[in-house]
Formats: structure tokens, sequence, C-alpha cells
């Protein structure tokens, strides 16, 4: 699925490869509900990403919500996001993004060198359980919980500190 403008997409109980978003006023949402499933979403832009299906504990090979969601390098430095439910991956590649995780757990979460200046607020109903950071300058603010850290870059910040903290960083 390729979505531009600001698209308001709800999927019930289906299943897409992947969706792009290249939205124009950061304002594009995406729900997935009833065991639907999303591999891969890349965002060129701002989105609103929700995950209300249940991942499934069963020995079903049919998987619930998104899977990893990419911010692209070339997206724009005023975009701002928000991610509610679970995530296996998220990776970051874009410098200055806003981006707030209202609920839910991200297993792997990656800031690339490239993506200096995020700013990013893990509200507290929100777990990472694994973050590397290099991109300079990334601040976390919030009450959420980050597990683990590999902070790989100088100027990093957390309101909050991780539980358990590696690499060298002020």
């Amino acid at each position: 699925i390729y979505a531009y403008g600001s698209p308001r997409i709800t999927m019930d109980g289906s299943e897409a490869d992947e969706i792009v978003i290249n939205g124009t006023n950061n304002d594009s949402r995406i729900n997935l509900r009833s065991r639907s499933y999303v591999p891969l979403v890349r965002l060129y832009s701002g989105a609103q990403l929700s995950d209300s299906s249940s991942r499934s504990s069963s020995s079903s090979s049919y998987s619930s919500g998104f899977s990893e969601v990419v911010f692209e390098e070339n997206m724009s430095s005023s975009a701002r996001s928000t991610l509610s439910g679970n995530y296996d991956t998220v990776d970051v590649y874009a410098e200055r993004q806003r981006i707030t995780f209202n609920d839910g757990r991200i297993e792997n979460m990656t800031i690339d060198e490239n993506a200096s200046r995020g700013q990013y607020n893990v509200s507290s109903n929100s777990t990472i359980n694994y973050l590397d950071v290099a991109g300079r300058y990334s601040e976390f603010t919030g009450s959420g919980t980050i597990k683990m850290a590999d902070v790989r870059a100088r100027n990093v910040s957390f309101q909050h500190d991780p539980e358990t903290i590696f690499g060298d960083y002020d």
C-alpha cells in the first residue's frame, strides 16, 4: 500500500506486505484491528500508527500488528509521529524526528548515526526492551521504561535512565 497526502487507513482482519507513507501534514493515520498484520511500514512523513489488534501467542503462523517501522533518512525534519501498540523493530534514520510512544512495547529500537537531534517521548505505559543509539543529541523524555540501552553517541540525554546502559555518552 502506497499512501500519499493525508490517508486514514483502518485495517480490520487484513494483511499487507508493506505500507509506505508519504503524507503532507504529519496527519496520516494507520490503525490495525482484529488480527491485522503489516510486516513493514516505511515513513517519509509523520504518521500515527496504532495497533489495537492483539498479538497471537498460539502456535498459529498468522501474526498480528506491525512488525517493523522505518523512519527513512530523507524524511522531513519537521515530522511528528505517534506509535501505539507492539512493535518488533523501530529504525530511525531521519534527523530531528519527534516521536511519541503512547503505549505498548518496542522490542528493538535503533537510532542511526544520521538521526541526530531526535526527541523521543516514552510515555508511562511504554517499554523499549533494547535501544541502540548512535544519533548525537538524542533526547529521551517521559516516564516509560527503557530496559537496556547501548549508547554510542555523545550528548544523549534521558529523563529517566534506562535500567542498564552500555557505552560512553554525556
